[in-house]
């Protein structure tokens, strides 16, 4: 009989912790699944309503499906441009951002690093080789390292603030 009694209560604490959990719901014009060789992908249409949320590390936006962008992020980044081979590392970094020229001559090169917003953080004329940017003191976010001459832009690197 006791065996009976403790099979019931647990039964009905499960039968109560199941009626609490749900999944996420919501009214949209359209949606559904589509099933192909690369794989399967969800979407919905006019979704109503969603609910924001920011903190001191970020924000969210809380719905049924979020948009994210898929890209590589490698530790260095070079380009060659004209006769000048540009190097920009670590990337994502924390700390420090190296800029370095394989070019001795850097007479009217300089830098801009912008925001996410088009606002320009730093902005400093280049007059070594390896210039070492530090960037710690800055919130972690996705900016951009603008590198010109003379007022011509010659590169943007994409750069991610961890």
């Amino acid at each position: 009989m006791k065996q009976i009694r403790i099979i019931f209560i647990l039964g009905l604490f499960l039968l109560f912790l199941s009626a609490r959990v749900h999944s996420q719901q919501s009214i949209n014009a359209a949606g559904g699944d589509i099933f192909g060789a690369g794989g399967t992908v969800s979407y919905s249409v006019g979704q109503i309503f969603y609910n924001s949320s920011n903190g001191s590390d970020g924000s969210i936006v809380e719905g049924v499906q979020q948009a994210y962008e898929i890209s590589t992020l490698t530790n260095q980044e070079s380009i060659k441009v004209q006769d000048i081979d540009i190097a920009v590392y670590p990337n994502p970094t924390t700390e420090y951002l190296i800029v370095k020229f394989d070019k001795a001559d850097l007479l009217g090169y300089s830098f801009q690093l912008i925001d996410i917003d088009g606002k320009t953080i730093y902005s400093d004329i280049i007059s070594s080789c390896e210039t070492n940017l530090f960037v710690g003191n800055i919130k972690p976010s996705t900016y951009f390292l603008k590198i010109t001459q003379n007022g011509r832009e010659i590169n943007v690197f994409k750069i991610v603030k961890n």
